[in-house]
């Protein structure tokens, strides 16, 4: 019997207690030398509830990475901005970490941007994520910190440029579905 493959789709409201359980585990088990115990503890001090992550996911695109019926990560892109996204969130259970799904995750919201039209995708990449964005081509622009409670975070600016395709005069356009992120209220 084959094994079910990894499948990426937008959140719904029932994901969001997985969603939370992930960005805490990501965040404290991360080993990266940069993050101390307590940059994880002010980063994710607690598993957030449903309410806290529909709140904060407003205004977001989010896509998960399920399994049967696992989430194993997540990516959200505020959409707020015409025309360009800023990547806010991609986290990866521990456990499904090193099998290619932040960066399928993040080819998956590529691809959903240029359906959008966008002309730019941006993010500012921790530690973890940096040398993904730099694989898939997004451009470095610089390094920024953020000091929460006495501590400095460290992370990197990234910008893409996504090439906009039209359709040509003598074609019609296939109708598309626009994919939004669902109501979490």
């Amino acid at each position: 019997m084959p094994v079910p493959q990894p499948a990426i789709m937008p959140l719904t409201p029932a994901m969001l207690p997985q969603l939370a359980e992930i960005y805490h585990a990501a965040v404290q088990q991360s080993m990266h030398p940069s993050y101390s115990a307590m940059h994880k503890h002010i980063w994710s001090p607690r598993v957030r509830d449903r309410r806290h992550w529909r709140a904060r996911l407003r205004g977001y695109q989010v896509f998960v990475c399920c399994e049967r019926d696992a989430v194993l990560g997540f990516i959200a892109c505020q959409t707020r901005f015409p025309q360009r996204g800023e990547l806010d969130y991609l986290y990866v259970a521990p456990e499904a970490q090193g099998r290619g799904i932040a960066r399928a995750l993040v080819q998956h919201l590529l691809a959903w941007a240029r359906e959008q039209h966008w002309s730019e995708l941006s993010t500012q990449a921790s530690h973890h994520s940096r040398p993904l964005f730099a694989a898939l081509g997004f451009e470095y622009q610089g390094r920024c910190y953020q000091r929460r409670a006495g501590l400095v975070f460290e992370s990197f600016n990234f910008s893409l440029t996504l090439p906009t395709q039209k359709a040509l005069p003598t074609q019609k356009a296939l109708p598309t579905q626009k994919v939004t992120a669902p109501h979490l209220g």
